[in-house]
């Protein structure tokens, strides 16, 4: 560990940053699942009663949706597929809609966010 002399106030000052962002997320995403809570049931209800290909394809979608960067949701769309599926369909469609999305996402964000990313760490010494 780095002796505590070396630690600079802008150190300080990125982790009380990086650690508030974090607070302010985790209470976000509480307070978003203690006010949505009732409506999850019914959505999964409806999802379940579509037809055919419509809720695995809806669910791939969520899956999609939720791949991005800063985009919580996850573990409440794989609970909602094994519920509404089963285990080894829900497993199917929660692995296809996953893989779909983060691939999805891999490609945007490296098309639109490859310049700056390089700009920014290009300024770490260590990282050149």
């Amino acid at each position: 560990p780095a002796p505590v002399e070396s630690i600079t106030k802008d150190d300080s000052r990125r982790c009380c940053y990086v650690s508030g962002n974090f607070i302010l997320l985790v209470a976000a995403a509480i307070a978003l699942l203690v006010l949505c809570h009732r409506y999850l049931g019914p959505f999964l209800d409806w999802i379940s009663e579509l037809n055919g290909w419509q809720g695995p394809l809806l669910l791939c979608l969520l899956f999609v949706l939720v791949s991005f960067p800063m985009a919580w949701g996850y573990i409440i769309i794989n609970l909602g597929a094994g519920y509404i599926y089963g285990l080894f369909y829900g497993t199917l469609v929660t692995i296809v809609g996953a893989n779909i999305g983060a691939l999805l996402s891999f490609v945007i964000c490296r098309r639109l966010w490859r310049d700056y990313v390089l700009e920014k760490l290009s300024t770490y010494d260590n990282l050149k």
